[in-house]
């Protein structure tokens, strides 16, 4: 899976620097699972446009993402 830095979203009325879930809207994009690593405060999710996405869960920043999938993904497992 190709790891993709997150961009800021650049339009009238947003901060550049902003990469919250709110602001880059994938709370559209329809978030199928979310895992919660216990002993951090990272956030991980699957979605319908074929991504999974780390979050800071105290900012609600994305940390990366990464894409690979040409479909959506409906379930995941983080192993370390």
């Amino acid at each position: 899976m190709e790891s993709v830095t997150p961009k800021a979203p650049i339009s009238e009325g947003e901060e550049a620097e902003s990469n919250s879930v709110e602001s880059l809207g994938f709370c559209n994009s329809g978030i199928v699972q979310l895992l919660w690593e216990e002993s951090s405060a990272v956030v991980y999710t699957c979605s319908l446009d074929g991504a999974v996405r780390l979050w800071d869960a105290r900012s609600g920043k994305m940390i990366s993402e990464y894409r690979g999938h040409s479909a959506e993904i409906l379930d995941f497992a983080v192993n370390k």
